[in-house]
């Protein structure tokens, strides 16, 4: 048996299982309990929430400034604040503060 037969015979032995390799990860990955982020900004723990009182700056998020009345979220760890549905929208896609990539979870 020649160094060219070798190598076949290990491609062969490879391409055999390969499905057996894929199904078996698959398997892993399915069973698996999904983890899920929370959607809302309510639902974070570090998170508190207040209502503007005036111009009290911008959101970030957007860049419009608040208004009086509006409700806003400030991240309890690194006290950034966005409006809360700002916010909701950002943690949907991200776990982490949108200023200074704080996580959140």
């Amino acid at each position: 048996m020649g160094i060219d037969d070798w190598f076949a015979f290990g491609y062969i032995i490879t391409l055999a299982c390969l499905p057996v390799l894929v199904l078996d990860r698959f398997s892993q990955t399915t069973s698996e309990a999904p983890t899920t982020k929370p959607q809302r900004a309510a639902d974070f723990a570090g998170l508190t929430f207040d209502k503007c009182t005036g111009k009290d700056g911008s959101c970030t998020i957007c860049l419009d400034e608040y208004a009086a009345g509006e409700r806003r979220a400030t991240i309890t760890d690194c006290s950034h604040r966005f409006h809360t549905v700002c916010l909701e929208k950002w943690i949907k896609i991200n776990s982490t503060c949108p200023l200074c990539r704080h996580h959140l979870v």
